[in-house]
C-alpha cells in the first residue's frame, strides 16, 4: 500500500550542528549550573530518522538531558557520547614551506653571525708591525663598513625569523583548530525518530551544563531627605558562565546571545534514586582476644633453645572493635530549606562565555526604613548610621553584596541576609559626622565610712554630651555605655544614675544591689504581644530615656539584663539640639582589700 512507510532497515540519517541549526529559546541560571533549552526545526522522512546533533557543550550533564519533539514524529530513543574525532593533520603544504624558510633564515643568520665574528678578529690580529702605518687608517674603515653591513642584514634577518616563526605556530593552530574538543564543543546526542509522514518537525533539546552561576548583589541608595520611603534597592544578579556553549549570531558565533533569562534560586536533581534503607542490627558485643607478639632480645641465627630468649606480652585494654556495615550509621545533611524564587531578568540578555561577572538587573523596589544611630563613646566617639529596611515586596532577598551610597555618595560595602517578603534587614550607612559627642574626663571620689569596720567608697560620675548640628531632628539615637560587675562577693557595685530596676543579682563571687522589681513587670512579655520588649526604658529627661542594654530584644533573656553592667539612653535630638547624659555608679569594699580594675 502507498501510505506503508518504507522497511525499518532504510533510515534517514541527518547530521546537525547544534550552534548552526538550532537557537536558544531559554536559559535558566542555578547555582553552579544553568539549564539550556535549544529549538531544532528540521524536515523529515516518512519512516526511520537518525538525527545526530554534534557540537554540544563538553560539560553537559548526560543524565540532564531532555528531548521532546512537535510534529509527525515520535522520539524512540536517546544517546549521547562524545563526538568522534577526526585525524588531526600535523602537515601541509603551507606548512613544510614556512618551515623550509625558517631554516634557510636560521643559516643565513649563522652566517652573518660567523661573518661579524671573523671582521672582529682580524682587527683585534692586526698590529703596526704586518700593516703599515698608511693602510692601517684604510683597512680599519673597510672594516666598519663591512661590519655596519653585516650588523644591518642581521637584523633584517632576525625580524625575518621572527615573522616567520609566527606564521608557522599560526598554521599549527590552524590545522589543530578542527578539534571539537578544544572548542569545548565535543558532545554528540543521536536521537532516533519515527516519523509517520514527511515534513517539518520541532525537536527540542533541554540539558544542564556546569561553570555557570549566578549570584545577588545590590545598590542600596538611601536618601535622609526622604520621610516616607527613603530607600531604592537595586537588585541585581551578577553571572557567569564558561560552558562554551555558543548560538548563532549574524555577525559572530557568541556565548548565550539575545536569550530569555530566567534566574532560579534553588538547585535542580538530575537522576536521583530513592535511597534504600538497610537493616539495623544488634548483638552482644565479644571482646577480642588479646593479641599475641613475640619478640626476640637479641638478633641471632641459632635456634631458641630456652624459654627465657622469649618475651610474651599482650597490648593491654583491648580496644572496641571497629563497627561493621550492619551496625554503622552517620548522619549526613542532605538538603536544608532555602529561600526559594524564580525570576525572569525583562528583555534578551546576551552572557559571553569569558568567565566574569555580569551584572543584570532583576528589580528596583522602594522601601520603606526606620533610620537609627548608635555611638560607642568609651571606645569610639563616632556615630554609626543604621537602616531597618522592611522587604515590602515580593521578592525574596537572596544573601549578596551591597553598595551603599547616602545622599549620592558612596558609603561603604555591606552584606544583606537572605530576606523572605515582608521581612526586614539592618543596613549599615557609615559614620554620621553631623552628629558629635563629646565624652567628658571621669570624675572620682574615694571615702572611708564606719566605725568598727571600715568600708571604702569610690563614686564615679560620667558625663556625656551629645549635638545635633543637622537641621532635622534625629529621633532613635542609642548611646552604650557600662559600669563595672563585680567578680568577688565583698565587692557590691551600686547604679545610681540613670535609676534602672532589676532583681538583686547574687552569686557566690559577687553582687549587683539594685531595687526589685515586681513579677507584673517581669512578665510583661506575653505571647499576644511578641513585639513587646522585655522591660520598657525608664524616662530620664525630656526627650532621653534608659535601659539596660538588651532591653529592647523581645527575644532575649530577663534574668540576664544587666549582669555585664551595660546599659544605653535612647535619645531624641531637636534640631541644632544638645544633649547631656550622666552616669553614676559606686563600688563598696571593705578597707583592708584592695579592688582591682578600679
Amino acid at each position: 500500500m502507498q501510505d506503508q512507510p518504507p522497511a525499518f532497515d532504510s533510515v534517514n540519517v541527518m547530521e546537525l550542528r547544534s550552534v548552526d541549526a538550532s537557537k536558544i529559546t531559554k536559559v535558566s541560571v542555578y547555582t553552579g549550573l544553568a539549564e539550556i533549552t535549544r529549538l531544532f526545526k528540521f524536515d523529515v522522512k516518512m519512516g526511520q530518522n537518525q538525527v545526530k546533533i554534534s557540537g554540544l557543550p563538553n560539560v553537559m550533564g548526560e543524565e540532564s538531558l531532555r528531548v521532546e519533539a512537535r510534529g509527525s514524529a515520535s522520539i524512540q530513543g536517546v544517546t549521547i557520547g562524545s563526538t568522534p574525532q577526526p585525524p588531526v593533520p600535523t602537515a601541509s603544504e603551507e606548512l613544510k614551506n614556512l618551515r623550509k624558510e625558517k631554516r634557510l633564515a636560521e643559516s643565513a643568520i649563522e652566517r652573518c653571525n660567523a661573518s661579524i665574528g671573523s671582521i672582529r678578529s682580524y682587527v683585534a690580529s692586526t698590529t703596526a708591525v704586518n700593516i703599515p702605518s698608511a693602510n692601517l687608517g684604510q683597512l680599519l674603515q673597510s672594516c666598519e663598513t663591512e661590519g655596519a653591513r653585516l650588523d644591518s642584514q642581521l637584523l633584517e634577518l632576525e625580524e625575518k625569523l621572527s615573522m616567520i616563526t609566527e606564521a608557522v605556530e599560526a598554521e599549527e593552530q590552524k590545522l589543530a583548530g578542527g578539534n571539537v574538543e578544544q572548542d569545548g564543543l565535543g558532545m554528540t546526542a543521536s536521537i532516533g525518530l519515527f516519523a509517520h509522514e514527511a515534513g517539518e518537525i520541532e525537536l527540542t533539546l533541554i540539558y544542564a551544563v556546569r561553570q555557570a552561576n549566578w549570584s545577588a548583589g545590590y545598590d542600596v541608595r538611601v536618601n535622609m531627605h526622604a520621610s516616607d520611603k527613603p530607600v531604592v534597592l537595586l537588585y541585581k544578579a551578577n553571572i557567569t558562565q564558561s560552558t562554551g556553549e555558543a548560538c548563532s549570531s549574524p555577525n559572530e558565533i557568541t556565548s548565550w546571545a539575545d536569550v530569555p533569562l530566567t534566574l532560579e534560586t534553588v538547585t535542580p536533581t538530575y537522576g536521583a534514586d530513592i535511597p534504600t534503607l538497610s537493616s539495623w542490627y544488634l548483638s552482644v558485643w565479644t571482646p577480642p582476644r588479646p593479641e599475641l607478639r613475640i619478640k626476640k632480645k637479641k638478633k641471632s641465627t641459632a635456634r631458641l633453645s630456652s624459654d627465657d630468649d622469649l618475651v610474651m606480652y599482650t597490648t593491654g585494654a583491648c580496644a572496641p572493635l571497629p563497627m561493621t556495615s550492619r551496625g554503622a550509621f552517620q548522619a549526613e545533611i542532605i538538603s536544608q530549606g532555602t529561600l526559594s524564587a524564580t525570576y525572569q531578568v525583562p528583555g534578551l540578555i546576551s552572557i559571553p562565555s569569558d568567565s566574569q561577572n555580569h551584572s543584570v538587573t532583576i528589580i528596583e523596589l522602594t522601601l520603606g526604613a526606620e533610620m537609627s544611630w548608635i555611638t560607642v563613646p568609651k571606645v569610639d566617639k563616632r556615630v554609626h548610621l543604621k537602616a531597618k529596611v522592611k522587604n515590602a515586596s515580593e521578592y525574596s532577598l537572596l544573601p549578596g553584596e551591597a553598595s551603599i551610597y547616602v545622599d549620592g555618595s558612596f558609603i561603604s560595602k555591606s552584606n544583606i541576609p537572605s530576606v523572605a517578603p515582608q521581612g526586614s534587614f539592618d543596613c549599615s550607612l557609615g559614620i554620621d559626622p553631623s552628629i558629635q559627642v563629646t565624652y567628658h574626663p571621669l570624675i572620682k571620689n574615694a571615702s572611708r565610712t564606719g566605725f568598727y569596720t571600715k568600708s571604702s567608697k569610690h563614686s564615679y560620675n560620667q558625663r556625656i554630651t551629645i549635638a545635633n548640628t543637622k537641621t532635622q531632628p534625629v529621633g532613635n539615637l542609642k548611646v552604650l555605655d557600662r559600669i563595672p560587675v563585680s567578680e568577688d562577693s565583698q565587692i557590691t557595685v551600686k547604679l545610681l544614675n540613670p535609676s534602672l530596676s532589676l532583681p538583686s543579682i547574687s552569686t557566690s563571687v559577687g553582687t549587683i544591689s539594685l531595687p526589685s522589681i515586681s513579677e507584673d513587670t517581669a512578665s510583661n512579655k506575653t505571647k499576644d504581644d511578641a513585639d513587646r520588649p522585655l522591660m520598657p526604658p525608664v524616662k530620664v529627661s525630656s526627650g532621653v530615656a534608659a535601659q539596660w542594654d538588651g532591653a529592647d530584644d523581645s527575644q532575649g533573656d530577663i534574668t540576664a539584663l544587666g549582669k555585664d553592667g551595660k546599659l544605653n539612653w535612647l535619645c531624641s535630638i531637636p534640631p541644632q539640639g544638645t544633649v547631656n547624659l550622666s552616669l553614676q555608679w559606686e563600688v563598696l569594699a571593705p578597707a583592708s582589700i584592695t579592688v582591682d580594675g578600679l
